[in-house]
């Protein structure tokens, strides 16, 4: 359970990062559009870390509850 947590520990850290990125200031369009790529691809990994955990763990509710 403590490597899940180091996990969506990392996760939240991707995906708070990329939304400071987005969110962050710019001068002009040509210093933001580099940017919204990166920002968008590390929040795109941070959500899919959360979706597969998701998913093992609703996998494993049913699997404990007939043992």
């Amino acid at each position: 359970m403590t490597t899940m947590r180091i996990i969506l520990n990392m996760a939240i850290s991707i995906i708070i990062t990329g939304g400071s990125m987005i969110a962050g200031g710019h001068n002009n369009v040509q210093d933001f559009n580099p940017n919204i790529r990166a920002a968008k691809a590390l929040r795109i990994a941070g959500q899919s870390i959360f979706l597969s955990i998701t998913v093992f763990l609703l996998y494993c509710i049913p699997a404990d509850m007939f043992i």
